[in-house]
């Protein structure tokens, strides 16, 4: 591996490297396009009841929390994310293949945890390199990610086609396809040049765990997750029932996939424009507005609002989810060394997104049947949890820790 990196060279500068990491991204989103709506479709297929479906999709969930941490942890030993990321890729593909053979219970759980794990892992490994680049050449973040959106968008469309043509069974193979698309995506990413990587390397202080110990303990990392967590996980009645909500209320599947991607496509429209923003408002104020629009979003949505204003409501996520999301990623790459950096994106995907998203959606199970759209009141309480815990973080987060050396190569 390290053979084939040294042979396609390091990377062609600010362009070049934003290029192959939209690229790469593309690539990641359209595999989690396929497999987070469409998997449960293809469990069903080969018989798994839904007791079973559900333990197989929940499995994941809870195994990352110390799964993402760890392996995150061991990149930045390294000091090598783009290996550890090909290494993950592949385990992830030997995994979906392996799933076209299996067809009972255990075989499948173990195969589909260990394929979410290690393309979960990736996901903030991914973040650190882009971050990393983004403070070495002046990108826009937001630029290179909205191709993630993007291609997950078309991923959920080009998976319903598939269904259609090819029933339940097609779908494995439409996930390996796109694995084996995020393999060739990876031997993409840009590294640093032999030169910058030899440099890179002698000042390169391998993260500890008691770097960890204090960054876990830090007041403003905790209320950071405070944030981000409950913002985030306002989510859980939107994600695991909305759905389900607008078709009793009589809106067509068609309209409730296009309510959808207008929530990804503003979403999209945020991470265009995130650099004039992030410069106006800044990383907390982006937290902040977050949090406000989400109180608004839910609070309005617990009362049935007419179709009309269902669809200015979506275009909220773009704020509810993507300021929220990029206000912790721009707080994380200023505030911790760069030896730490994929440790720390590591640490908040399992404690924000994770273990909180993963309580509250439990609770949202128990809250809806009795309380149905009154149940978003709860999650517009949260989100104002987290604004509070927003509007603290300017005085709380530290001034930037990354060191002068800018390395590329996240």
């Amino acid at each position: 591996m390290n053979a084939m990196l040294r042979a396609r060279g390091g990377d062609s500068g600010p362009q070049g490297f934003a290029v192959r990491l939209a690229v790469f991204y593309g690539a990641i989103f359209g595999a989690l396009g396929v497999y987070l709506p469409y998997l449960p479709v293809w469990l069903a297929w080969r018989g798994l009841t839904p007791a079973e479906i559900g333990m197989v999709t929940a499995a994941p969930l809870f195994a990352r929390i110390i799964a993402t941490p760890t392996i995150t942890f061991l990149a930045d030993r390294r000091g090598d994310h783009t290996e550890t990321i090909l290494a993950l890729a592949w385990i992830g593909a030997i995994a979906v293949a392996s799933l076209t053979l299996a067809s009972t219970f255990w075989p499948i759980l173990l195969l589909v945890a260990a394929f979410q794990i290690v393309n979960q892992s990736i996901l903030p490994l991914t973040e650190a390199k882009a971050m990393a680049g983004v403070r070495a050449h002046g990108l826009e973040y937001g630029r290179i990610r909205l191709w993630g959106s993007l291609s997950f968008i078309a991923a959920n469309l080009i998976g319903g086609g598939v269904l259609a043509v090819f029933g339940g069974g097609g779908i494995i193979y439409f996930v390996l396809i796109s694995v084996i698309l995020t393999i060739a995506a990876g031997y993409a990413l840009p590294v640093v040049r032999s030169g910058q990587r030899a440099e890179a390397a002698s000042a390169h202080k391998p993260v500890r765990l008691v770097d960890l110990r204090q960054l876990i303990t830090a007041p403003w990392f905790i209320v950071l997750m405070t944030a981000s967590g409950c913002i985030q996980a306002s989510h859980a009645v939107y994600y695991a029932f909305s759905a389900i909500h607008w078709r009793g209320h009589g809106i067509s599947d068609t309209w409730i996939g296009i309510l959808w991607a207008l929530g990804v496509l503003a979403e999209v429209g945020l991470f265009a424009y995130s650099g004039p923003v992030m410069r106006r408002l800044g990383a907390a104020g982006l937290m902040l507005l977050g949090g406000v629009a989400a109180a608004l979003r839910w609070g309005v949505m617990a009362f049935d609002p007419p179709f009309a204003l269902l669809l200015a409501l979506q275009c909220l996520h773009g704020l509810t989810f993507g300021a929220t999301f990029l206000g912790a990623l721009y707080i994380l790459q200023n505030s911790v060394p760069e030896n730490q950096a994929g440790s720390a994106q590591g640490l908040h995907a399992a404690l924000a997104p994770g273990i909180v998203t993963g309580v509250v959606t439990v609770i949202a199970g128990q809250i809806y049947e009795p309380l149905q759209a009154l149940s978003y009141i709860a999650m517009a309480g949260l989100a104002l949890v987290g604004t509070v815990a927003a509007i603290a973080l300017p005085r709380l987060v530290p001034k930037e820790a990354a060191p002068a050396h800018k390395r590329v190569d996240g």
